[in-house]
């Protein structure tokens, strides 16, 4: 099987649409690693982050959390800011905890 855009080695999809961006951990999958536990907790509290986000305001676009499966059977929740959701998110942070920056 060649490569293309979008396909690594093993026929999975690489994120970000371009083989420089292809990290082969991030997207093979290991036979008897369990994925789905850790990844079902990142996206419930992925979903949690997101309900707060909207709640404030912000659209997806400005602030958006996403569950990421690791090659080793974790998770991670990425949070993923545009440059004004960041100002937002800091200026928000910085009034709860009463410090100016």
């Amino acid at each position: 099987m060649g490569l293309d855009e979008n396909v690594g080695e093993a026929g999975h999809l690489a994120s970000g649409g371009g083989l420089g961006d292809w990290d082969p951990g991030a997207a093979l999958w290991l036979p008897g690693v369990d994925y789905l536990t850790a990844w079902r907790a990142a996206a419930a509290a992925a979903d949690a982050l997101n309900d707060v986000f909207d709640a404030h305001g912000f659209s997806s676009g400005d602030a958006r959390a996403v569950a990421v499966s690791l090659a080793d059977g974790s998770a991670t929740v990425d949070v993923r800011l545009s440059v004004a959701g960041a100002r937002m998110v800091s200026g928000a942070l910085r009034r709860v905890s009463g410090r100016a920056a």
